[in-house]
């Protein structure tokens, strides 16, 4: 049988080689188009379960200048977020994407803010010690009620308290990883930061799941490379305007979060309840946004579900086409070796070895196509992924295999050979 696979490949390399290629192809698109398919639709769902977020956005529609000089814009902006969080028309939701200054970064230069648009580059920062180079890395705040709806499970350590959210000047202020910070950090360590002009040390107490997510705007906020702060509330008045400006600017972005809205209210009458609530504590009033559903799965942003499932049809046609283009090959091989059967036969050979040797041929190849295809999948997305129709198509394949060998690599085709040389020879 081993001598038999030598020579056959021998005998015509490039269309084995093509014929390997060829199913290769069609199984790395299909694993790929039902990779993004299911996706999507485990996105989908969800964003659109029970316990998803209504898209409404929140931010304040005209700077915050006056709040800095006035002495009671403060307690405005707190008393705002005291409502929106007590609501009861919505859940509050605060998540703010806000980078922050790590001093003495020593971690990869791809987790920076900005590293994407080539803008990672780092400043440098006064320090009671002079200054300090401080490089911008990804953050994001979240409160304590967005553990209870999104993908962000521990991979070690704890999550935030609610003591956690109660931020003094006494004590660290604790902050989750992202997956990929594992190898560079542990449990315990201390960052020293800086997060809208203030100055924070931030104690690292866990760290996230790979692909743990959050929603922010129209899409899935994946935070492999994220710190993830809690959004805390400052118990402490401020001592000067420095620190009265930095509670300002924090609470604009407590103030900026989502909602989902509670049975009976309706999205159109959200900018009135809003700015009733703005009004109420003496501030302008806010921006409404209603966000369309746009998922991004991985490099891949799909707008609608019709995108979704074109890319999926669109990895059927490829796998069809490359999938037909295997099986001619195939007939045309086993055509062209019914001279190299037919002499196995003169030397003793049966016509079931050669046709199970076929058969085992194109399971060879069909498995070798198999972890191909989960391997390009893995490279693509970072992430195992086998589709169950792999296996049915590797079942039918094989069905139609063993047809085609039944139908040319049989006893009449190769006895028809045999008269033919006999005539020629006569």
């Amino acid at each position: 049988m081993k001598r038999m696979f030598i020579l056959n490949f021998c005998s015509n390399p490039v269309k084995s080689v093509l014929m390997l290629i060829f199913l290769m192809i069609s199984f790395s698109v299909l694993n790929t188009a039902m990779y993004i398919n299911d996706k999507y639709g485990e996105m989908t769902q969800e964003l659109r379960s029970d316990t998803a977020l209504v898209d409404v956005c929140i931010d304040i529609y005209s700077g915050f200048g006056d709040l800095y000089k006035d002495e009671g814009g403060l307690n405005r902006l707190k008393m705002m977020y005291k409502k929106l969080a007590s609501s009861d028309l919505f859940r509050y939701y605060e998540i703010y994407t806000q980078f922050m200054y790590v001093l003495n970064y020593d971690g990869p230069p791809e987790f920076k803010y900005g590293y994407d648009a080539g803008y990672d580059e780092d400043n440098l920062l006064d320090t009671p010690k002079g200054k300090v180079r401080a490089s911008r890395i990804n953050c994001v705040q979240v409160s304590k009620n967005c553990f209870d709806i999104y993908n962000m499970k521990l991979l070690n350590g704890r999550y935030f308290s609610d003591k956690d959210y109660l931020y003094t000047s006494e004590k660290p202020l604790p902050v989750i990883m992202g997956y990929e910070y594992r190898d560079y950090y542990k449990i315990g360590d201390v960052l020293k930061g800086d997060y809208i002009a203030k100055k924070l040390d931030l104690e690292i107490v866990g760290f996230l799941k790979k692909d743990s997510h959050i929603r922010k705007g129209e899409a899935l906020l994946y935070l492999d490379r994220y710190i993830v702060m809690p959004i805390f509330e400052c118990t402490e008045e401020p001592s000067d305007l420095d620190e009265r400006v930095f509670q300002v600017r924090h609470y604009a972005n407590k103030t900026s979060g989502y909602l989902k809205l509670m049975k009976g209210t309706v999205i159109g009458e959200v900018p009135g309840i809003i700015n009733s609530i703005s009004a109420s504590c003496g501030l302008d009033n806010y921006s409404v946004w209603h966000i369309p559903y746009s998922l991004k799965v991985d490099f891949l942003t799909l707008s609608n579900e019709y995108m979704a499932a074109g890319l999926k049809y669109l990895g059927y046609i490829l796998m069809a086409v490359f999938f037909i283009l295997f099986i001619i090959l195939f007939i045309k091989s086993v055509r062209a070796q019914t001279k190299i059967f037919a002499a196995y036969i003169i030397s003793g050979a049966s016509l079931k070895s050669i046709q199970h040797y076929l058969l085992l041929e194109i399971s060879i190849f069909i498995l070798t196509a198999n972890i191909v295809g989960v391997l390009v999948t893995t490279a693509i997305f970072r992430l195992p992924y086998y589709s169950i129709y792999l296996l049915f198509v590797s079942i039918l394949l094989l069905g139609i295999i063993a047809l085609i060998i039944v139908r040319t690599a049989n006893s009449g085709s190769i006895s028809q050979l045999l008269l033919e040389e006999n005539k020629n020879v006569d």
